[in-house]
């Protein structure tokens, strides 16, 4: 039986832990042995299996709020946001490296599962086969000569960024890159993501696997009258989204789940139905004729699922291009939260929520992603598994 590390490094939503839980539990049932490296160690709650080893993952510096500075420099790459985050201050990389060398000693692992994790596929690299998981966005092609511009001119220099990156590897005894893409470089590729909104999709060679989220149901009648708003307070809470929603007269349900009680009461007072607790996506299906959200990926791809569409309130670099891939496909647009006023957001809403042919055309392409949720990540990790033992 294999023994396996899936280690979630960097990124901060739910679905990196949602498909772990019972991709290890369906791993282990088999006989596998597995542990997990999880960013946030609370992050499976108490309904999670205390047999399962798990490390506290090397912390990127400026994930924590003690180190934490201005973001500075404009993001169009993966490895700008990399710098954002420390990369570019030599000693980054090779200490986060020595932090999971530790934990694949301790563990000693068949095969290394890195979820948005680019330390450890460097760090298991020659140890262990290696696995790239995750959204498209956080896997860009490692085979190309330079990273994918995704909006515009990068905004740190680099060949500056390369030299510290190879400076930090010889200094822990690594090979340095040929290029900043081979950052990336594993032996297989999971990426969890339909075509459509892959950022990369121009450019990969591997085949994409199912999203890593629930399939959701797909009402098909397009019957619902409400708008369903999925959003979080920390950072939509002094947005002019709430007075749009407001003027654009519609009945809204909202669900927010870090929401205080004091937000929960200034949003009820304001008309709308607001929910303190998950909403099943059958019932947002079955009531919602749009959805508004900001645009993660594990909602943007239930949406789809659900046949419904989709406005996207955008507000950093991969729900930008979330929303621009929908536009581009069809079935749903976006908006740019923190620079529009109330009144065009309004608008924008009205808009979507009119538009009888977006909403025919989300209907009529949900059944086929509901057909590409087969393989997922379980699968295919148990099938590579399989095969090695």
């Amino acid at each position: 039986m294999a023994r396996i590390l899936i280690g979630w490094e960097l990124g901060a939503n739910r679905g990196h832990v949602v498909r772990t839980a019972p991709a290890a539990a369906k791993l282990r049932a088999l006989g596998h042995d597995v542990a997990l490296g999880l960013q946030q160690v609370d992050s499976l709650g108490l309904s999670r299996d205390v047999t399962i080893p798990i490390f506290q993952s090397p912390v990127w510096p400026r994930l924590l709020a003690s180190a934490a500075v201005p973001v500075w420099g404009h993001a169009s790459t993966m490895i700008d946001i990399l710098c954002r985050l420390g990369l570019e201050k030599p000693g980054t990389l090779s200490a986060i490296m020595s932090g999971w060398d530790a934990i694949l000693s301790a563990w000693k692992p068949d095969i290394v599962v890195g979820d948005f994790a680019p330390a450890l596929l460097c760090a298991a690299h020659g140890r262990a086969i290696t696995v790239s998981s995750g959204t498209g966005f956080v896997q860009p092609p490692a085979y190309l000569d330079e990273m994918p511009r995704l909006a515009g001119a990068p905004g740190f220099d680099e060949a500056m960024a390369l030299d510290i990156i190879d400076a930090d590897l010889r200094s822990i005894g690594r090979d340095p890159l040929r290029t900043l893409p081979a950052l990336f470089s594993a032996d297989h590729y999971f990426v969890e993501t339909f075509q459509e909104i892959d950022p990369y999709r121009a450019f990969r060679q591997t085949p994409w696997c199912a999203p890593g989220i629930a399939p959701a149901s797909f009402d098909g009648s397009g019957s619902g009258d409400e708008i369903f708003v999925y959003a979080f307070s920390a950072t939509m809470g002094q947005s002019v989204l709430w007075d749009a929603l407001r003027k654009s007269g519609k009945r809204v349900r909202i669900y927010i789940p870090d929401a205080d009680s004091t937000f929960v009461g200034k949003l009820r007072r304001a008309g709308f139905i607001v929910e303190t607790s998950a909403v099943t996506w059958r019932e947002i299906a079955r009531r919602s004729r749009l959805v508004v959200s900001h645009g993660g990926h594990g909602f943007l791809c239930s949406a789809l699922l659900a046949g419904l569409p989709h406005l996207v309130t955008y507000y950093d670099l991969e729900k930008q291009l979330h929303a621009g891939a929908l536009s581009a496909s069809g079935l749903g647009t976006g908006v740019q939260l923190h620079y529009i006023d109330a009144d065009a957001c309004a608008a924008a809403i009205n808009t979507a929520y009119d538009n009888e042919a977006l909403a025919l055309r989300v209907r009529k392409a949900a059944p086929d992603f509901a057909a590409r949720m087969q393989p997922d990540f379980g699968d295919r990790l148990l099938t590579l598994a399989s095969a090695i033992s």
